[in-house]
Protein backbone atom coordinates (compact mmCIF):
# COMPACT_ATOMS: atom_id res chain seq x y z
CA UNK A 1 0.00 0.00 0.00
CA UNK A 2 0.72 3.65 -0.69
CA UNK A 3 2.98 5.22 2.53
CA UNK A 4 1.36 8.83 2.43
CA UNK A 5 -2.17 8.92 4.32
CA UNK A 6 -4.75 10.05 2.65
CA UNK A 7 -7.46 12.48 3.09
CA UNK A 8 -10.42 10.88 5.52
CA UNK A 9 -8.56 7.14 5.28
CA UNK A 10 -10.63 4.60 5.69
CA UNK A 11 -9.59 0.45 4.71
CA UNK A 12 -11.58 -0.58 1.87
CA UNK A 13 -13.65 -3.65 1.68
CA UNK A 14 -14.41 -5.64 -1.68
CA UNK A 15 -17.50 -7.93 -1.13
CA UNK A 16 -17.23 -10.54 -3.90
CA UNK A 17 -20.04 -12.70 -5.35
CA UNK A 18 -22.67 -11.82 -2.94
CA UNK A 19 -25.29 -13.80 -5.04
CA UNK A 20 -23.26 -16.84 -3.90
CA UNK A 21 -24.71 -16.60 -0.11
CA UNK A 22 -27.85 -16.96 -1.15
CA UNK A 23 -29.85 -20.32 -2.38
CA UNK A 24 -26.63 -22.24 -3.15
CA UNK A 25 -25.20 -21.69 -0.31
CA UNK A 26 -28.48 -22.18 1.79
CA UNK A 27 -28.28 -25.97 -0.30
CA UNK A 28 -24.50 -26.03 -0.28
CA UNK A 29 -23.94 -29.29 2.37
CA UNK A 30 -27.76 -29.87 3.65
CA UNK A 31 -27.11 -33.51 3.79
CA UNK A 32 -26.18 -32.09 7.28
CA UNK A 33 -28.79 -31.21 9.96
CA UNK A 34 -26.82 -28.64 10.97
CA UNK A 35 -26.02 -27.07 7.59
CA UNK A 36 -28.50 -24.29 7.56
CA UNK A 37 -28.37 -23.24 10.84
CA UNK A 38 -24.80 -22.58 9.64
CA UNK A 39 -25.19 -21.03 6.54
CA UNK A 40 -27.43 -18.95 7.97
CA UNK A 41 -25.06 -17.62 10.94
CA UNK A 42 -21.92 -17.17 8.72
CA UNK A 43 -24.04 -15.42 5.97
CA UNK A 44 -25.49 -13.04 8.65
CA UNK A 45 -22.14 -12.51 9.86
CA UNK A 46 -20.83 -11.57 6.42
CA UNK A 47 -23.54 -9.35 5.49
CA UNK A 48 -23.25 -7.54 9.15
CA UNK A 49 -19.63 -7.11 8.43
CA UNK A 50 -19.62 -5.58 4.93
CA UNK A 51 -22.85 -3.22 5.92
CA UNK A 52 -21.53 -1.86 9.35
CA UNK A 53 -17.62 -1.54 9.15
CA UNK A 54 -16.15 1.92 8.63
CA UNK A 55 -14.65 1.19 5.54
CA UNK A 56 -15.16 2.07 2.01
CA UNK A 57 -16.90 -0.62 0.34
CA UNK A 58 -17.22 -1.72 -3.25
CA UNK A 59 -19.02 -5.14 -4.72
CA UNK A 60 -18.11 -7.24 -7.14
CA UNK A 61 -21.06 -8.48 -9.01
CA UNK A 62 -21.28 -11.01 -12.41
CA UNK A 63 -22.16 -14.01 -10.52
CA UNK A 64 -25.58 -15.85 -12.31
CA UNK A 65 -26.98 -15.91 -8.73
CA UNK A 66 -27.41 -12.27 -8.11
CA UNK A 67 -31.05 -12.36 -9.53
CA UNK A 68 -31.42 -14.16 -5.59
CA UNK A 69 -29.81 -11.32 -3.90
CA UNK A 70 -33.18 -9.41 -3.56
CA UNK A 71 -35.14 -12.66 -1.58
CA UNK A 72 -32.18 -12.38 1.06
CA UNK A 73 -32.35 -8.63 2.66
CA UNK A 74 -29.50 -9.07 4.57
CA UNK A 75 -27.86 -9.59 1.30
CA UNK A 76 -29.59 -6.68 -0.16
CA UNK A 77 -29.36 -4.47 2.80
CA UNK A 78 -25.45 -5.26 2.71
CA UNK A 79 -25.42 -4.60 -1.35
CA UNK A 80 -26.42 -1.27 -1.25
CA UNK A 81 -24.00 0.17 1.30
CA UNK A 82 -21.61 -0.68 -1.83
CA UNK A 83 -19.82 2.78 -2.67
CA UNK A 84 -19.23 0.95 -6.58
CA UNK A 85 -20.04 -1.83 -8.20
CA UNK A 86 -18.13 -3.64 -10.44
CA UNK A 87 -18.66 -6.79 -12.73
CA UNK A 88 -17.04 -9.87 -13.30
CA UNK A 89 -17.74 -13.76 -13.71
CA UNK A 90 -16.30 -16.76 -12.79
CA UNK A 91 -13.41 -17.04 -14.84
CA UNK A 92 -9.95 -16.55 -13.16
CA UNK A 93 -8.56 -13.88 -15.68
CA UNK A 94 -12.05 -11.57 -15.55
CA UNK A 95 -11.58 -11.56 -11.51
CA UNK A 96 -7.56 -10.86 -11.92
CA UNK A 97 -9.20 -7.80 -13.88
CA UNK A 98 -11.65 -6.65 -11.88
CA UNK A 99 -9.14 -6.87 -9.19
CA UNK A 100 -6.17 -4.71 -10.58
CA UNK A 101 -8.88 -1.88 -11.77
CA UNK A 102 -10.56 -1.79 -7.97
CA UNK A 103 -6.18 -1.56 -6.86
CA UNK A 104 -6.06 1.33 -9.56
CA UNK A 105 -9.68 2.86 -8.23
CA UNK A 106 -9.25 2.82 -4.81
CA UNK A 107 -5.85 2.09 -3.57
CA UNK A 108 -4.65 5.87 -3.30
CA UNK A 109 -7.55 6.64 -0.49
CA UNK A 110 -7.20 3.33 1.94
CA UNK A 111 -4.57 2.35 4.67
CA UNK A 112 -5.69 -1.42 3.62
CA UNK A 113 -7.73 -3.90 1.72
CA UNK A 114 -10.44 -6.40 3.24
CA UNK A 115 -11.82 -9.38 1.00
CA UNK A 116 -14.95 -11.01 1.77
CA UNK A 117 -17.88 -12.81 0.21
CA UNK A 118 -17.28 -16.24 -1.93
CA UNK A 119 -16.12 -18.36 -2.30
CA UNK A 120 -12.76 -18.00 -0.34
CA UNK A 121 -11.54 -21.41 -0.86
CA UNK A 122 -7.88 -21.76 -1.89
CA UNK A 123 -7.17 -21.87 -5.64
CA UNK A 124 -10.50 -21.75 -7.17
CA UNK A 125 -12.60 -19.79 -5.27
CA UNK A 126 -13.70 -16.10 -6.72
CA UNK A 127 -12.96 -14.56 -3.76
CA UNK A 128 -9.78 -15.91 -3.14
CA UNK A 129 -8.58 -15.36 -6.68
CA UNK A 130 -9.46 -11.66 -6.37
CA UNK A 131 -7.72 -11.33 -2.53
CA UNK A 132 -4.52 -13.01 -4.30
CA UNK A 133 -4.47 -10.64 -7.19
CA UNK A 134 -4.57 -7.54 -4.74
CA UNK A 135 -2.42 -8.99 -1.96
CA UNK A 136 0.09 -8.98 -5.28
CA UNK A 137 -0.71 -6.05 -5.73
CA UNK A 138 -0.79 -4.52 -2.42
CA UNK A 139 1.35 -7.09 -0.03
CA UNK A 140 1.13 -7.86 3.38
CA UNK A 141 -1.79 -4.84 4.01
CA UNK A 142 -4.29 -6.99 1.83
CA UNK A 143 -6.24 -9.34 3.73
CA UNK A 144 -9.05 -11.97 3.60
CA UNK A 145 -11.40 -11.73 5.70
CA UNK A 146 -11.62 -14.38 7.94
CA UNK A 147 -15.67 -14.85 7.95
CA UNK A 148 -15.77 -15.02 3.89
CA UNK A 149 -17.44 -18.33 2.85
CA UNK A 150 -15.88 -21.27 2.25
CA UNK A 151 -17.68 -24.26 0.25
CA UNK A 152 -15.03 -27.03 1.75
CA UNK A 153 -16.26 -26.60 5.37
CA UNK A 154 -15.46 -29.49 7.54
CA UNK A 155 -18.17 -31.49 9.45
CA UNK A 156 -16.90 -30.61 12.58
CA UNK A 157 -17.04 -26.46 11.77
CA UNK A 158 -20.67 -27.54 10.50
CA UNK A 159 -21.74 -29.78 13.89
CA UNK A 160 -20.36 -26.41 16.00
CA UNK A 161 -21.67 -23.70 14.28
CA UNK A 162 -20.29 -20.78 12.82
CA UNK A 163 -18.36 -19.46 15.43
CA UNK A 164 -17.07 -16.19 14.84
CA UNK A 165 -13.39 -15.49 14.32
CA UNK A 166 -13.75 -12.54 17.24
CA UNK A 167 -14.68 -14.20 20.03
CA UNK A 168 -14.63 -15.04 23.59
CA UNK A 169 -10.58 -15.72 25.41
CA UNK A 170 -11.32 -18.13 28.54
CA UNK A 171 -10.74 -17.16 31.89
CA UNK A 172 -7.57 -19.77 32.41
CA UNK A 173 -8.43 -18.99 36.35
CA UNK A 174 -12.18 -19.54 36.91
CA UNK A 175 -12.64 -22.26 34.20
CA UNK A 176 -15.53 -22.83 32.08
CA UNK A 177 -17.83 -22.67 34.73
CA UNK A 178 -17.63 -19.14 35.18
CA UNK A 179 -17.22 -18.09 31.57
CA UNK A 180 -20.63 -20.48 31.29
CA UNK A 181 -22.21 -18.28 34.41
CA UNK A 182 -21.43 -14.69 33.59
CA UNK A 183 -22.45 -15.83 29.38
CA UNK A 184 -26.56 -17.29 31.27
CA UNK A 185 -25.99 -14.24 33.47
CA UNK A 186 -25.64 -11.50 30.63
CA UNK A 187 -28.06 -13.44 28.24
CA UNK A 188 -31.21 -13.59 31.26
CA UNK A 189 -30.55 -9.72 31.45
CA UNK A 190 -31.07 -9.12 27.49
CA UNK A 191 -33.97 -11.40 27.75
CA UNK A 192 -35.24 -9.38 30.19
CA UNK A 193 -34.17 -5.79 28.46
CA UNK A 194 -35.84 -6.98 25.28
CA UNK A 195 -39.48 -7.31 27.25
CA UNK A 196 -39.15 -3.41 27.99
CA UNK A 197 -37.38 -2.58 24.86
CA UNK A 198 -37.92 -4.77 22.09
CA UNK A 199 -34.97 -2.48 20.04
CA UNK A 200 -32.39 -4.16 22.46
CA UNK A 201 -33.55 -7.45 20.13
CA UNK A 202 -31.82 -5.95 17.16
CA UNK A 203 -28.51 -4.24 18.72
CA UNK A 204 -27.98 -7.64 20.55
CA UNK A 205 -28.34 -9.44 17.60
CA UNK A 206 -25.93 -6.75 15.46
CA UNK A 207 -23.48 -6.77 18.41
CA UNK A 208 -23.15 -10.94 18.55
CA UNK A 209 -23.20 -11.04 14.61
CA UNK A 210 -19.86 -8.24 14.75
CA UNK A 211 -18.37 -10.80 17.32
CA UNK A 212 -18.37 -12.37 20.68
CA UNK A 213 -20.40 -13.76 22.86
CA UNK A 214 -22.32 -11.83 25.03
CA UNK A 215 -24.00 -8.29 25.86
CA UNK A 216 -24.15 -6.27 28.95
CA UNK A 217 -27.65 -5.02 28.68
CA UNK A 218 -28.43 -2.22 30.72
CA UNK A 219 -30.48 1.47 29.84
CA UNK A 220 -29.60 2.84 26.97
CA UNK A 221 -30.23 6.31 26.02
CA UNK A 222 -28.27 6.30 22.67
CA UNK A 223 -30.19 3.26 21.58
CA UNK A 224 -31.55 4.87 18.83
CA UNK A 225 -28.68 6.76 18.00
CA UNK A 226 -26.39 4.03 17.74
CA UNK A 227 -29.05 1.47 15.68
CA UNK A 228 -29.31 4.48 13.02
CA UNK A 229 -25.59 5.67 12.59
CA UNK A 230 -23.36 2.77 14.08
CA UNK A 231 -20.62 1.61 12.79
CA UNK A 232 -17.87 -1.10 13.22
CA UNK A 233 -14.18 -0.53 14.31
CA UNK A 234 -12.00 -3.81 14.31
CA UNK A 235 -8.44 -2.34 15.29
CA UNK A 236 -5.12 -3.94 15.70
CA UNK A 237 -4.21 -3.54 19.12
CA UNK A 238 -0.99 -1.88 18.50
CA UNK A 239 -3.12 0.63 16.39
CA UNK A 240 -5.25 1.69 19.41
CA UNK A 241 -3.73 5.00 21.11
CA UNK A 242 -4.26 4.49 25.09
CA UNK A 243 -4.92 8.64 26.93
CA UNK A 244 -5.42 6.85 30.34
CA UNK A 245 -8.50 8.53 32.02
CA UNK A 246 -10.05 7.61 35.45
CA UNK A 247 -10.89 3.63 35.52
CA UNK A 248 -14.34 2.89 34.83
CA UNK A 249 -15.23 6.42 33.90
CA UNK A 250 -15.04 6.09 30.31
CA UNK A 251 -17.53 8.63 29.28
CA UNK A 252 -16.88 11.47 31.57
CA UNK A 253 -12.82 10.74 30.29
CA UNK A 254 -13.76 10.84 26.78
CA UNK A 255 -16.05 14.75 26.66
CA UNK A 256 -12.72 15.67 28.71
CA UNK A 257 -10.75 14.48 26.33
CA UNK A 258 -12.79 15.71 23.58
CA UNK A 259 -12.87 19.29 24.98
CA UNK A 260 -9.16 19.56 25.33
CA UNK A 261 -8.65 18.27 21.74
CA UNK A 262 -12.14 19.45 19.62
CA UNK A 263 -10.23 17.56 16.38
CA UNK A 264 -11.16 14.31 17.74
CA UNK A 265 -14.53 12.82 17.36
CA UNK A 266 -16.63 11.79 20.42
CA UNK A 267 -18.01 8.20 19.80
CA UNK A 268 -20.14 5.94 22.19
CA UNK A 269 -21.76 2.65 21.81
CA UNK A 270 -20.58 -0.60 22.75
CA UNK A 271 -17.24 -2.00 22.88
CA UNK A 272 -15.96 -5.93 22.61
CA UNK A 273 -13.92 -6.73 25.24
CA UNK A 274 -11.10 -9.87 25.48
CA UNK A 275 -13.82 -11.54 27.74
CA UNK A 276 -16.40 -11.88 24.79
CA UNK A 277 -18.56 -9.57 26.53
CA UNK A 278 -19.85 -6.49 24.82
CA UNK A 279 -20.42 -3.78 27.59
CA UNK A 280 -21.57 0.43 26.80
CA UNK A 281 -18.38 2.36 26.37
CA UNK A 282 -17.56 5.83 25.44
CA UNK A 283 -14.16 6.39 23.19
CA UNK A 284 -12.36 9.25 20.74
CA UNK A 285 -11.82 8.50 17.36
CA UNK A 286 -8.97 10.42 15.43
CA UNK A 287 -10.27 10.38 12.02
CA UNK A 288 -7.30 12.41 9.97
CA UNK A 289 -5.70 8.82 10.28
CA UNK A 290 -8.38 6.57 11.42
CA UNK A 291 -7.36 5.72 14.79
CA UNK A 292 -9.43 4.45 17.91
CA UNK A 293 -8.17 6.59 21.03
CA UNK A 294 -8.88 5.05 24.57
CA UNK A 295 -9.16 6.30 27.84
CA UNK A 296 -9.51 2.84 30.25
CA UNK A 297 -8.15 0.15 28.45
CA UNK A 298 -7.65 -1.12 24.29
CA UNK A 299 -10.69 -3.44 23.55
CA UNK A 300 -11.29 -5.96 20.85
CA UNK A 301 -13.75 -4.36 19.01
CA UNK A 302 -16.53 -1.22 18.61
CA UNK A 303 -19.91 -0.57 17.42
CA UNK A 304 -21.14 3.26 18.34
CA UNK A 305 -22.15 6.54 16.94
CA UNK A 306 -20.35 9.44 15.89
CA UNK A 307 -21.53 12.16 18.70
CA UNK A 308 -21.65 15.47 16.40
CA UNK A 309 -20.25 19.03 18.49
CA UNK A 310 -23.64 20.23 20.07
CA UNK A 311 -24.65 16.46 21.56
CA UNK A 312 -21.18 16.51 23.22
CA UNK A 313 -21.41 20.11 24.21
CA UNK A 314 -24.48 19.62 26.04
CA UNK A 315 -23.18 16.31 27.98
CA UNK A 316 -20.47 18.61 29.07
CA UNK A 317 -22.86 20.90 30.41
CA UNK A 318 -24.08 17.87 32.45
CA UNK A 319 -21.02 16.51 34.14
Amino acid sequence: MRKSIPANPKPLLVFVHPGSLCGSYQTAHDWHPNWHRYAETRRAQICTEFAFLDAHKVVVLGSELDDEIPQYPAVQNAVLRAERTYRAGPLDEELRKTARRIWREHSHKSLSVRVTGAWADREDGCAWIVYRELRRLGGGQVILSPLAARFDVPEFEIQTGAVHPVESVPIKSAGVSRDSAALAHNERLLREHIRTNPAWRELGDRLKLIGGTAVCAAFEEDMNLVLRAGVTWAPIQKDILLIRGENCRCHQNVLRLWEANPDLKACTGYALSKDGIWRSHSWCFDQSIHRIVETTGKRVAYHGAVLKRRQVLRRLLEL
